[in-house]
């Protein structure tokens, strides 16, 4: 990982880049709210969390922390966002 990247990763450890279907390029901040697209643990389809954290692992996986615990993010759709204060 290049040092501009793993500066970048620091300053966002909290937040993920996403593209909207119309291309738009936005950056979510936690905590987020999310829809289960896949079960996984607990979780049951269409159930809606709060994505606290993003994690991604050395080897570019991304994961979503909820009630304490990391996911692969292929489970949830992202519904909306809170603004984020300075």
């Amino acid at each position: 990982m290049s040092s501009r990247f793993a500066n970048l990763a620091n300053t966002y450890a909290n937040s993920v880049l996403v593209s909207t279907p119309s291309g738009t390029l936005l950056r979510l901040y936690c905590p987020v709210l999310a829809r289960i697209r896949s079960p996984v643990a607990r979780y049951h389809l269409d159930q809606r969390v709060h994505i606290t954290a993003i994690h991604e692992s050395h080897d570019g996986k991304l994961s979503y922390k909820v009630d304490g615990q990391l996911y692969p993010h292929h489970h949830f759709e992202i519904l909306t966002t809170k603004p984020h204060s300075s």
